[in-house]
């Protein structure tokens, strides 16, 4: 590729992620010798969706917090996680109210399942995909090797009584890179507001909405704000937590467009430049695509777009901070810099159509806000392991307490990684249930 080309690229049959298959056989994997922009685009008749898909080694983690939507009836809510070079444990930990009977897993996929706690390993390369017919939001997943986690569904209603369904997707940052101060604004085009949702990551959080007021969360609590009018909120927490903004089903106001979900990037990684290129969609209908830019308000005049000043159609402020807009996108590539290379901003392209609409961020830097979280090892109260995993120790810890830094688990040691990936080769998941409960064993 060139400088400033745009190429698309059909993926083969066989490799997305759709509502009948679980366990992913292969994964797309895409390098290349200089930076580049990768948006994975589901265009079907009737409902549309854009991805951005930043570099893994920028979006993995070991500890995340699922966002996502109430799905549809016959539509599960879909969390897509991929390992890389390594094989990865996996543990899924429920929340509160949620049953394990609302995820699905192919009928030969092997995991174990102890409590409020689930266990499976993640091939080297590969994917799988887990399905929740509720909400799945709060779903704490952590692992011991790095891996991404996209969250969506293929048919989701904004809000649960506005039509149509739509599809979402996006990827989750892992915790050690959510921030704390965040500003989300109106989108062009509609009337009827927004759906904001924050997720805490730890316990007794406190997050402020605007003049809304604040509220103290747990980890995996949510909560959902409906801004009804075209108002600016600025989201402020004392600890890490997910922030996602929702576009409504059309119903909501009678404008062109259905919902799509964006996860909105904390101050702590605005960026001063973005590149992104604009899309056609393969559908008979026409797609109004727009630009939000959210900035500093004293920052505003300093902005340009290909190297012109911009020109903004809409722009709405809640204290310092303000939300822009435009339609003014070119066909092709184009750029947002800044003549002040200290200010920073987010940008965020959306649009929509008839009965479709697609929503995400622009060059979101996943960067670490605080230290990369690996999750403690839990160990049960026996001494020794199975008989099959060569009667190794453990340290004394009662069962269901978090083991101490000092103590290990015999499969975090390489000699324990060694025996961890034969059981897998073996298909001996099920001896895992009796060695420990959580990651890190």
């Amino acid at each position: 590729m060139g400088t400033n080309e745009v190429k698309t690229v059909i993926a083969p049959g066989g490799v997305e992620a759709n509502s009948e298959e679980t366990l992913q056989i292969g994964t797309i994997t895409i390098t290349s010798d200089h930076n580049i922009y990768v948006t994975a685009i589901s265009d079907v008749e009737g409902s549309l969706a854009t991805i951005p898909v930043p570099p893994f080694d920028s979006a993995s983690g070991n500890e995340f917090f699922v966002a996502n939507y109430q799905p549809a009836p016959i539509y599960p809510s879909q969390i897509v996680l991929t390992a890389s070079t390594s094989t990865a444990t996996v543990v899924v930990k429920k929340h509160q109210g949620m049953s394990f009977n609302d995820l699905v897993f192919p009928g030969d996929f092997q995991y174990s399942e102890y409590n409020d706690v689930i266990r499976f390993l993640l091939p080297a390369n590969q994917s799988v995909q887990l399905h929740c017919e509720w909400d799945c939001t709060g779903l704490k997943i952590t692992t011991d090797i790095p891996i991404s986690l996209l969250s969506g569904g293929q048919c989701t209603f904004v809000t649960n009584h506005d039509f149509h369904c739509d599809h979402i997707a996006a990827f989750i940052p892992s915790v050690d890179r959510l921030g704390e101060h965040f500003t989300m604004g109106p989108f062009m085009g509609r009337e009827s507001g927004y759906i904001a949702r924050v997720v805490a990551t730890q316990n007794e959080t406190n997050v402020t909405i605007s003049s809304l007021g604040t509220l103290t969360m747990n980890a995996g609590q949510y909560y959902d704000e409906d801004i009804k009018s075209n108002r600016v909120i600025v989201i402020t927490s004392t600890k890490p937590i997910v922030a996602v903004q929702f576009a409504k089903g059309y119903t909501s106001d009678g404008k062109l467009g259905d919902p799509f979900m964006i996860i909105v990037p904390p101050q702590e990684q605005y960026v001063n430049a973005v590149t992104f290129a604009d899309f056609d969609t393969l559908d008979q209908y026409e797609l109004f695509s727009y630009l939000n830019i959210i900035i500093d308000c004293k920052h505003v005049d300093d902005l340009l777009f290909n190297g012109e000043r911009l020109d903004w159609e809409r722009y709405e402020r809640e204290s310092y901070m303000c939300v822009i807009g435009t339609d003014l996108i070119s066909p092709g590539i184009n750029r947002i810099t800044h003549r002040l290379n200290k200010a920073r901003f987010a940008a965020f392209i959306y649009g929509f159509g008839e009965v479709m609409s697609y929503g995400h961020a622009l060059d979101h830097q996943f960067t670490h806000i605080s230290e990369p979280v690996v999750p403690s090892a839990y160990c049960p109260e026996d001494e020794t392991e199975d008989d099959a995993l060569g009667n190794l120790q453990w340290p004394r810890t009662k069962a269901g307490i978090i083991a101490q830094s000092n103590q290990r688990c015999p499969l975090n040691s390489e000699r324990g990684k060694r025996i961890r990936d034969d059981i897998y080769k073996r298909a001996r998941l099920h001896v895992l249930s009796s060695c420990c409960r959580n990651l890190g064993c």
